[in-house]
């Protein structure tokens, strides 16, 4: 029974953070993004609230990842770390994949913060009609600022995946009757 359970225990952490437990010389960083369909703080102006929405995509584009050391405060450039260049990634509401790389040069050492730049032109697309049949329409907005700070601690541990988790409460910031929208707060989290 207990085995059972140490194996159900280790399946939902290795979901969870993705331990790399079965090659300890392998391990990633990666920043992941997705949109919940949670009411944003700030909701678009709009004619009655029957007619705010949220987006079906946002189309985000990584153009860098700096991370701070907390020992000497010498910033470190991950981006510079890829061996292929990122394409823009259609952000939906589960967790997409926007950056990873190899982790293990950056293990054993704690950082003070991680900073994430975007192209500042984000398209989107949302649903201005009442049924699923309606053509969506798409546009673009420019992000207010387009570099996301994470401020906590931390460090990369060995053997185990390291995440970055950005998610944005969507519900709400788009009216559909007249396009006018508002951009989603971002939350950065660890995993």
């Amino acid at each position: 029974m207990l085995a059972r359970l140490s194996k159900a225990v280790s399946l939902v952490f290795l979901l969870q953070i993705s331990c790399s437990v079965d090659d300890p010389q392998n391990q990633t960083i990666t920043v992941q993004m997705y949109g919940l369909p949670d009411d944003a703080s700030t909701k678009a102006t709009c004619d009655e609230d029957a007619n705010l929405t949220a987006p079906l995509w946002l189309k985000y584009n990584l153009t860098g990842m700096k991370v701070t050391q907390k020992s000497d405060s010498a910033e470190v450039d991950l981006y510079d770390d890829l061996t292929e260049t990122l394409s823009a990634t259609n952000i939906v509401d589960r967790p997409q994949i926007i950056f990873q790389i190899d982790g293990k040069d950056y293990k054993g050492t704690t950082y003070s913060k991680a900073e994430f730049t975007f192209a500042s032109s984000v398209e989107r697309a949302f649903r201005a009609g009442t049924t699923a049949a309606d053509p969506p329409t798409e546009d673009s907005f420019t992000m207010a600022d387009n570099s996301l700070e994470y401020t906590t601690e931390f460090t990369i541990e060995e053997a185990i995946d390291f995440t970055f988790l950005i998610t944005m409460k969507w519900g709400g910031t788009i009216c559909k009757t007249t396009s006018a929208a508002v951009e989603p707060a971002y939350t950065i989290a660890k995993q």
